[in-house]
């Protein structure tokens, strides 16, 4: 009701638009989750959670223009994290891209070097590619960034393991 009287107030306010997308995907609403979202950055190009909106619903109907709408995102703001991050995920679990979403987890560490994630992700990555030495690289820049990076260790003690350095990957698992 709160939405239905701002869009009365004022019909090309994007944020209202982008508020009832998102009450329309808590409803499990997606084809008006998808019209509010995309009223929202017809409205307001540069409303960037919106084109991320728009990436993710596509990307959960199997449709490949997801990709578009997480590349509307990174030409808005692209040093954004969230929006790079999303398209690195995109790459790697729906389209096996792996190189390409590699090379946008290096994009972010040259963005923010302290992003612990995009090391852990490329390095999960890597050994999906057999390529132990450069996912043990990752995973060892990760857990020297956090150092609590649980997973980060584990992973880098099974690439120590792969690689026969087993006193390094008993230190890891311990």
């Amino acid at each position: 009701k709160t939405i239905d009287r701002i869009l009365k107030l004022d019909p090309q306010n994007a944020e209202a638009y982008f508020m009832m997308g998102m009450t329309f995907k808590d409803m499990q609403d997606t084809a008006r989750a998808i019209n509010s979202f995309q009223e929202a950055v017809d409205l307001n190009s540069n409303l960037i959670d919106g084109w991320l909106e728009l990436g993710q619903l596509f990307t959960s109907l199997e449709n490949p223009i997801a990709i578009q709408y997480f590349d509307n995102a990174i030409r808005v703001a692209p040093e954004n994290i969230t929006a790079l991050h999303a398209k690195a995920f995109y790459l790697a679990n729906t389209t096996n891209d792996l190189q390409a979403a590699i090379e946008v987890y290096e994009t972010i560490n040259a963005i923010d070097p302290q992003y612990e994630e995009a090391y852990f992700n490329a390095g999960l990555l890597y050994l999906d590619l057999d390529q132990p030495d450069k996912a043990n690289e990752q995973f060892n820049i990760a857990v020297n960034v956090s150092p609590t990076h649980i997973r980060g260790y584990y992973f880098r003690g099974l690439t120590y393991e792969m690689l026969g350095n087993t006193t390094g990957a008993k230190a890891d698992y311990e």
